[in-house]
């Protein structure tokens, strides 16, 4: 019996993650340059003239603790809680290329709870940290795949559950973005893997069940039955032995359900001896 169509099928059912940039903020910039700011104040525009250095946002002789707009040389906008010369508290800053954010500002960074809006539609909620995402939250895609889990440091790091397109879903851990360490992938037509991944590669043991029956434990490697394994067919013939690249190969044995028992030698899934 052929191992090879139920490869491809376990191919289709793994694809890797999307790759999403995550936006921080751009260098300041290291001469003093003049900003606007203005405030609502009993129905009246304050102007306050504001100076940006080394990210700091500082008014003459004077503190601002309150929700202020500022308009940056470089079209970027922010509106919200201004305190001790930066940004602190609740705010909104928006960009030219139609990127936002809503949320906690601390010491002039992003931090706490907030909302992240990228130009292409991908959206982040949870928790940030010295200006990255950092801690619980979701992030979703415009073509409707979605994260929610641990990020650390702007990347997807820890616990995690990614939903695919397609209905496919992984549940386990993340590093540096990737699929990593034992988890769980199952596609909606049900078959399902259990096993190690590293770096976003199913390597090292794991279990493969198809929606057809058959399963297969056993080795992996770069996605394929690669090692010692166990294929076992929903009619009840079994095989034992190696495989490679996917298909059996070297030493094995088949065990058919009506107890004939074969052994030999698999090239390419064909018993050559």
């Amino acid at each position: 019996m052929q191992t090879t169509k139920h490869l491809i099928i376990f191919c289709i059912l793994f694809v890797a993650l999307e790759h999403v940039e995550c936006r921080i903020f751009s260098s300041p910039n290291k001469n003093k340059t003049k900003a606007i700011a203005t405030t609502r104040k009993n129905s009246t525009i304050e102007v306050i003239h504001v100076y940006h250095y080394n990210n700091n946002l500082r008014e003459k002789n004077k503190k601002v603790n309150k929700n202020v707009t500022y308009t940056f040389p470089d079209g970027t906008k922010y509106y919200g809680q201004f305190k001790n010369g930066k940004l602190d508290g609740t705010g909104v800053m928006t960009w030219t290329n139609g990127e936002r954010y809503e949320g906690h500002f601390r010491n002039g960074k992003r931090s706490g709870h907030g909302i992240y809006y990228f130009a292409d539609g991908t959206k982040y909620f949870g928790q940030f940290k010295d200006g990255e995402f950092h801690g619980e939250g979701v992030m979703t895609w415009k073509n409707g795949a979605r994260y929610e889990g641990h990020f650390e440091n702007g990347e997807k790091r820890g616990q995690g559950t990614y939903y695919f397109t397609d209905g496919k879903k992984y549940v386990g851990p993340f590093e540096n973005g990737k699929f990593n360490g034992k988890g769980v992938l199952t596609s909606k037509t049900g078959t399902r893997y259990e096993g190690r991944f590293f770096n976003g590669q199913v390597i090292g043991y794991g279990v493969l069940s198809m929606a057809n029956g058959d399963v297969y434990a056993g080795v992996f490697l770069n996605n394929k039955f690669h090692g010692r394994g166990v294929y076992k067919y929903a009619n009840g013939d079994l095989f034992q032995g190696n495989f490679k690249n996917g298909k059996k190969d070297g030493k094995g044995k088949m065990v058919y359900a009506d107890g004939k028992i074969q052994k030999g030698i698999w090239k390419e899934d064909k018993l050559i001896t």
